[in-house]
């Protein structure tokens, strides 16, 4: 989604054998999370093409706002997809903040030959949540999770909407790392948010750790240059069920 695109013929081609859905859907009919529903990146059910290009098994192409490499999820007749629109807003002055670790070895961001990370720009971003409809590619709904200007940079290769949601098949959970962990309802109602603080990564790599869901558990690593921990809320209204210390770096 780097590119602005989402080219879902091959999402269409995945899950084509699919024609009913009932209101106990497996997880493996769909794409729920990151690399699918097993976590292994294959969809057991799938039939999918093996050749496509911008115009060859392409069912639908639409522009999507913003920029991320999260991976949109499936379920039943909906894409969802999340990501960081910047806004026409402008602040007062650029903000630029370096790691923990680039205070500690200001030369901490050259080490390695490579270049320096892009740091933030003070513009403010819309962190947001998009829901498509799977057949035609339409917008169903968009909310906007947070807006605020990133704290720090992120690696040149991806942006600030890298953690891929997850859903239960009812709720779509939405994590934007530094911008908080959002649930929505399936019509875009928002139903609770937790936030956990600013994440300091490495030479201002950036976040993009995924949650993961379990019974009735969400879970987050939170890995950075700060105090690390490893936190599971209760999936129904985002309370802590539990949080344990790490010592970790930037993940």
């Amino acid at each position: 989604m780097k590119s602005s695109f989402l080219l879902a013929g091959l999402l269409g081609g995945l899950f084509s054998s699919i024609s009913t859905f009932a209101a106990g859907s497996d997880p493996a009919d769909f794409w729920p999370q990151w690399r699918g529903p097993s976590g292994t990146g294959a969809a057991p059910l799938a039939d999918p093409p093996v050749t496509w290009s911008e115009t060859k098994n392409i069912r639908w192409k639409t522009r999507v706002p913003g920029s991320g490499s999260a991976t949109p999820i499936i379920w039943e007749d909906r894409v969802f997809v999340v990501t960081a629109i910047p806004t026409v807003k402008k602040t007062a002055r650029t903000v630029v903040r370096t790691t923990m670790a680039q205070k500690a070895d200001p030369g901490a961001a050259q080490k390695g030959g490579g270049p320096p990370r892009p740091q933030a720009s003070g513009e403010p971003y819309q962190f947001a949540v998009i829901c498509y409809d799977r057949d035609n590619g339409k917008p169903i709904w968009q909310k906007i999770a947070r807006e605020e200007v990133p704290h720090e940079g992120h690696h040149e290769n991806h942006g600030y909407a890298s953690a891929s949601p997850v859903t239960d098949g009812k709720y779509l959970y939405a994590y934007f790392g530094s911008r908080g962990l959002h649930c929505y309802d399936f019509d875009g109602n928002p139903k609770w948010s937790k936030d956990f603080g600013k994440m300091e990564t490495k030479n201002s790599f950036g976040e993009g750790a995924s949650p993961a869901l379990f019974g009735d558990k969400i879970i987050i690593v939170w890995d950075h240059e700060g105090p690390d921990f490893i936190t599971a809320l209760d999936k129904k209204d985002g309370h802590e069920l539990w949080k344990t210390p790490r010592d970790e770096r930037t993940g």
